[in-house]
């Protein structure tokens, strides 16, 4: 009887546990929600595109490191990955040189570095 309660309990805390997704699960939502997310850091903060895109590649980082600590990523998927997405922070830093303050970058080039951040995993 006590076995069964105990079976009863663990499939109970199991069904009230929300499924724990994988580093390459959160990279991907990570990814795919950065137009989004850049846009509400911009309401809530009132930093500028760029400085919101550096955010977003250091969330991506953080979970790019995570993923190699864990094993989920090995370390020349890894060592790519961050090659990668330090050359796209170079770039968005030498844009923020570039426009003034008050000058925001064309549509077009913040779709150009949204689809850069998503390659940076292309090999993962």
């Amino acid at each position: 009887m006590l076995c069964e309660i105990t079976k009863i309990i663990n499939h109970m805390e199991q069904i009230n546990q929300p499924e724990q997704k994988s580093i390459l699960e959160e990279i991907k939502e990570v990814i795919e929600s950065s137009s989004e997310k850049i846009q509400e850091e911009m309401k809530r903060s009132g930093n500028r595109w760029l400085a919101c895109m550096i955010t977003r590649a250091s969330i991506l980082k953080n979970y790019l490191n995570i993923g190699q600590r864990t094993g989920q990523i090995d370390f020349e998927h890894h060592e790519e990955a961050i090659r990668k997405l330090q050359s796209l922070i170079d770039k968005v830093y030498g844009l923020q040189r570039k426009h003034d303050i008050k000058e925001d970058i064309p549509e077009e080039l913040k779709d150009e570095l949204i689809l850069e951040l998503g390659k940076v995993t292309d090999n993962l």
